[in-house]
């Protein structure tokens, strides 16, 4: 529940004047986004928030439902809590990276924890961007756009 709160919150913080979330196209060439949460509460809330910024959004919240995603939806981010205790991230990133060798492929990877704390496993996982969840989802949008634009400009 927390971190559907972090969600809500960021959202109403980022409403304009009439009470609307500002709007962003995604960059075009990486619009297909496959968040994963073993919380499908927090994915789905932030597939919602992504799904505002004209990203198209799946969510998983298993191991074999993302792996299952790859080939079906052929995601060009991956957008992956750090921590979860049923799911091996770095394994779901190693195949993330595998499922389309041909194509440009992003990771991001979100947490509640820091960077700092987290150094020896991101240095391991090698994601492209990492984002605190703490900074909010408009923060964590903004970050997988700019990974975008980098890597599929």
């Amino acid at each position: 529940m927390r971190r559907l709160g972090y969600l809500l919150q960021e959202a109403s913080e980022s409403l304009d004047d009439k009470g609307a979330v500002p709007r962003r196209s995604a960059p075009a060439n990486a619009t297909k986004l496959l968040i994963v949460d073993d919380s499908s509460v927090a994915a789905l809330a932030l597939a919602d928030v992504f799904e505002m910024h004209d990203y198209t959004v799946r969510a998983a919240s298993t191991f074999d439902k993302a792996i299952e995603l790859f080939s079906s939806f052929a995601p060009d981010v991956l957008v992956s809590d750090v921590h979860m205790p049923v799911l091996d991230v770095a394994e779901l990133c190693r195949r993330f990276r595998a499922s389309a060798a041909d194509r440009r492929r992003a990771v991001v990877l979100v947490s509640g924890r820091s960077e700092a704390e987290l150094r020896e496993r991101l240095d391991a996982i090698k994601p492209d961007a990492f984002v605190s969840k703490l900074a909010g989802a408009v923060a964590v949008v903004t970050r997988v756009d700019e990974v975008c634009r980098d890597l599929f400009a």
